[in-house]
């Protein structure tokens, strides 16, 4: 039955991957990547709503670290002088964020949100991974879900059809009929246990409503879907926080997706596009893929995720050593088997400042 399929799809192994085996890409987790869109801009713009329509900048010792889309749009990029922000856009309001402590009592708060949903693994003031695996399954199995997709997709043409816009709209399932939103439904242990008793019926409907997705390629993650929406929705009315996410099998999917629809969107990637979407990025797109791994790559022919796929397991264990040269074979491949682990709170603080590159004695005298 399907129902008993979930259950087992959710008691899964983790650890390393044994190196003589074919790396193989399971499906059999839900992990989400939140991304806050323009944190430190956001968070100014939330203490000076006047602000929100204008182009703003966080600044840092010389620097505009970061910025917002309005000020995107005017052509200033990310960690440029401040001097190249003004030409670039005269109007733009600069903001002096060298003080952290405002910053990292938003990100409390957007995380304890985040928290409620699933295991959560910090990897910065303005990102985390979240395994929402097993509140999917529970949603799945009491038929708490709808059939379409909420985001974008990036898969079969079968789900795409399925795909529905907006967060607080109305939505509609592929045949047209209505549904009421079950935003905050967090299903609990109790019901999940109740719905022992009547598996047969729920199994049924799971079947019914999952006719036009296979069971490998988006199933769950269309569940954790609208799972997502109504976790940026918590986010944002309980913060006034936007953010963007990605969904898939595992932690370097998720982060990988999250980057392709922003600001405020959520993009689902699914098993059956995963070879296309990794083969043309740059290697260094990979998460964990450092400036020196990536020097190395090129050093013998490898730019994009398809030069890596080419290379066999022996070519990458003896340039690299097992720990690393295992990961770039399975990470090429889409497969990533580490879990998502809470870390607790921060074991350090630390006190950030950004420079201009000062790599030669001309540029320090200069300086």
């Amino acid at each position: 039955m399907l129902y008993r399929r979930y259950r087992i799809t959710c008691s899964h192994r983790q650890g390393s991957m044994k190196t003589d085996s074919a790396p193989h890409l399971k499906c059999n987790r839900v992990i989400a990547h939140f991304d806050v869109d323009c944190f430190y801009a956001q968070a100014e713009i939330l203490r000076q709503p006047q602000l929100r329509d204008q182009p703003v900048g966080i600044t840092q010792k010389f620097l505009v670290v970061t910025c917002n889309y309005v000020a995107r749009q005017c052509g200033v990029p990310k960690m440029v002088s401040i001097e190249e922000a003004r030409r670039s856009c005269p109007d733009i309001v600069l903001i002096n964020g060298e003080d952290l402590t405002p910053y990292r009592a938003a990100s409390k708060r957007i995380m304890n949100v985040l928290r409620r949903f699933g295991t959560l693994e910090r990897s910065g003031l303005d990102e985390c991974g979240l395994d929402i695996t097993s509140e999917t399954i529970k949603r799945a199995a009491l038929g708490v879900f709808q059939n379409s997709f909420i985001g974008f997709v990036i898969g079969s043409n079968s789900a795409s059809e399925l795909v529905k816009e907006g967060l607080a709209e109305a939505r509609v399932s592929s045949n047209g009929s209505s549904f009421r939103d079950t935003s905050l439904c967090l299903v609990s242990d109790e019901q999940y246990e109740e719905s022992n008793a009547s598996a047969s019926k729920i199994t049924l409907g799971i079947e019914n409503e999952f006719k036009s997705v296979s069971s490998e390629d988006g199933d769950l993650i269309m569940v954790g879907s609208h799972l997502v929406a109504e976790i940026r929705e918590a986010v944002e009315r309980e913060t006034g926080f936007q953010c963007s996410c990605g969904i898939s099998y595992n932690k370097m999917l998720s982060k990988l997706a999250c980057s392709v629809n922003k600001p405020n969107k959520q993009t689902c990637l699914l098993k059956s596009a995963v070879p296309g979407f990794l083969s043309p990025l740059p290697v260094r797109k990979i998460p964990g893929v450092g400036h020196r791994t990536e020097s190395m790559l090129k050093e013998i022919g490898v730019q994009t995720v398809a030069d890596l796929q080419v290379r066999t397991l022996e070519q990458l264990l003896q340039m690299f050593g097992e720990r690393i040269g295992s990961f770039l074979f399975n990470a090429c491949r889409g497969v990533d088997l580490t879990p998502v682990r809470d870390k607790g709170p921060p074991k350090s603080i630390s006190v950030e400042d950004s420079f201009l590159p000062c790599t030669s004695l001309k540029s320090v005298e200069v300086k």
